[in-house]
């Protein structure tokens, strides 16, 4: 009995979202193919991705002002968290993270179209099950990073890549 209670004690630490100070560093990615750009209207600040993938180190206190201010950054995942800045003294993950700034629910069946290995590593019926419950902004970066991996001949699979064309309702090119 007391290891059963030593593990339900232990499940609820895990799941126990850590604070997170408004001053630390958080590293975000743009899932965006091509460039990003957030205007804070709380202090004027310019936040800029260049590429698609391209990481920045953003306050806290600029997220939720983000959350603020355009909302949808996070519901269309233009913006992923990987974690925070490796300065920092905080061991916040970003569930941690997306719960502090008020977004978790946006991010429950995130696709992160940059992470190529695990997107071709999906069997046909997960490819059917993981991209039905994008949004629409974020199926089309998940097409746009499918084209790359198709010409690129990362994914070359016919039948993932018609599973994909099949769920996302497209015709993915390889180039010719």
């Amino acid at each position: 009995m007391a290891e059963k209670e030593l593990k339900d004690k232990e499940t609820q630490k895990v799941n126990k979202p850590v604070r997170v100070d408004e001053n630390t560093l958080i590293k975000v990615k743009s899932t965006v193919y091509g460039v990003l750009v957030y205007v804070n209207k709380r202090n004027g600040d310019v936040l800029r991705w260049e590429t698609q993938g391209e990481i920045k180190y953003v306050p806290l206190r600029t997220l939720i002002d983000m959350r603020n201010d355009s909302i949808a950054f996070f519901k269309n995942q233009w913006l992923i968290v990987v974690g925070v800045g490796e300065s920092e003294k905080s061991n916040a993950t970003p569930y941690d993270i997306y719960s502090a700034v008020g977004v978790k629910e946006y991010y429950k069946n995130f696709i992160d179209p940059t992470n190529c290995a695990e997107i071709c590593a999906w069997d046909v019926k997960e490819i059917k099950q993981r991209v039905e419950t994008l949004s629409p902004e974020a199926k089309e970066n998940l097409i746009v990073a499918l084209n790359k991996l198709v010409r690129d001949g990362e994914l070359d699979s016919l039948k993932k890549i018609r599973a994909f064309e099949e769920t996302l309702g497209c015709e993915l090119t390889d180039g010719d």
